[in-house]
């Protein structure tokens, strides 16, 4: 479920680790208190994280080693998200075969979905909110299906 929404990992674990943890000791309020505390150690850690590395790549950046670094950083972190979308399409796929739908419909909407969702990001030049609800709605209907 991580993988599946925007932003940082952790603090999406975290977020979600707080308001268990929360919930179970005292209930929605707590819960509620406890994911943001989660929410807010997460995120400073990872501004901590990213600004000593930005650091390190903004002091060193004529070093060789930094230069090749940085030149690999994208492909890598390309190949991590295509891993993570491969990995939720065969969800998809499961999931719509625990449902008895042909694979190819599964497959075929999935595909749809994401198409919809880039020419949304691309064409309208607009931010992310747009594919996000169109996923979010799509996945809604599929869950009153």
């Amino acid at each position: 479920m991580a993988n599946a929404l925007p932003g940082s990992i952790l603090c999406k674990v975290l977020t979600g680790i707080g308001y268990l943890a929360g919930f179970r000791a005292g209930g929605m309020s707590a819960g509620l208190a406890l994911s943001l505390a989660g929410f807010a150690v997460s995120v400073a850690a990872s501004g901590f994280i990213f600004g000593i590395i930005a650091r390190l790549l903004r002091t060193f950046h004529d070093v060789p080693v930094f230069r090749q670094i940085s030149l690999w950083v994208r492909p890598i972190i390309s190949g991590l998200l295509l891993n993570v979308a491969l990995s939720m399409l065969r969800t998809n796929l499961e999931t719509g075969a625990g449902l008895f739908l042909p694979e190819e419909i599964v497959l075929g909407a999935s595909i749809a979905l994401a198409a919809l969702c880039l020419y949304l990001l691309c064409a309208r030049r607009k931010a992310m909110t747009a594919p996000m609800l169109v996923a979010a709605a799509a996945g809604l209907g599929l869950i009153l299906i």
